[in-house]
């Protein structure tokens, strides 16, 4: 199975656009549980990746079902990514579950992270803090 990269970077304004549009689809808490704040998405960075098999290229959590997701699930952090929104982490990381979000840490801080089952904010001792709509 090939990856395929269904998002990279964001601008600013497809980030508020991509918010906007979460919010009349979920409704705020929904939205505010699967995207990032503009201004506050690890894309924006151009740190994060959503990928998934290039057979299906919308984002879902079937990915981690699929070959290609268990293999980017066990080796992604030799080339530094993190699952950057594990399950049963949301309460933590303030975003749920998401199967397909990759983050760039670097293959140290991968390695630990996954070695250990962190998260970032457990690893960093912060809490997401998530702003006022």
């Amino acid at each position: 199975q090939n990856l395929y990269l269904v998002s990279g970077y964001r601008s600013y304004a497809d980030q508020a656009y991509s918010f906007s549009n979460a919010i009349e689809r979920r409704g705020l808490t929904g939205a505010a549980e699967k995207n990032a704040y503009q201004g506050r998405s690890e894309h924006n960075l151009g740190l994060a990746l959503d990928i998934n098999i290039a057979s299906d290229p919308e984002i879902r959590d079937a990915f981690a079902e699929t070959t290609a997701g268990r293999w980017v699930n066990e080796n992604g952090h030799l080339y530094g990514f993190i699952l950057r929104y594990p399950r049963d982490k949301g309460h933590i990381t303030g975003y749920g579950y998401e199967a397909w979000h990759y983050r760039y840490v670097g293959p140290e801080l991968a390695t630990t992270l996954f070695e250990t089952g962190q998260t970032l904010e457990e690893y960093y001792g912060k809490e997401q803090e998530l702003p006022d709509a």
